[in-house]
């Protein structure tokens, strides 16, 4: 409730660059029943990216890049739902963040360790 609440309240101040209540789906016939979803327009609103020229954008893992142009360093304090503390000494501290370009209703993000 908290998180649809939030969800509408950044939609009305444009936050959100997609809807995903608007997302296509169907199951996909065969022997893992996987189920695709489009939602057109989707990957046009998303924050872009400068390609490599190493290949390095295939990678999984980088290390730490403060020049990218994206970097969660950088999130929006809007996109920020909450913040959380490990309660041991070993805990970790973190951020939920909604996910602007959203997949499903609900998709957020989990950030350990925001700066």
């Amino acid at each position: 409730v908290v998180l649809q609440r939030f969800r509408r309240e950044q939609a009305a101040g444009g936050l959100p660059q997609s809807d995903p209540s608007r997302i296509q789906r169907r199951r996909i016939p065969g022997r893992f029943n996987f189920i695709g979803q489009f939602l057109e327009g989707h990957f046009a609103g998303k924050r872009k990216s400068v390609p490599s020229t190493d290949g390095s954008e295939n990678k999984v893992v980088l290390p730490f890049d403060p020049s990218a142009v994206f970097d969660f360093t950088k999130v929006d304090e809007r996109e920020q739902l909450l913040q959380f503390s490990g309660l041991e000494a070993d805990g970790i501290d973190g951020a939920v963040l909604i996910n602007t370009s959203p997949l499903a209703v609900g998709h957020v993000l989990l950030l350990p360790r925001p700066q």
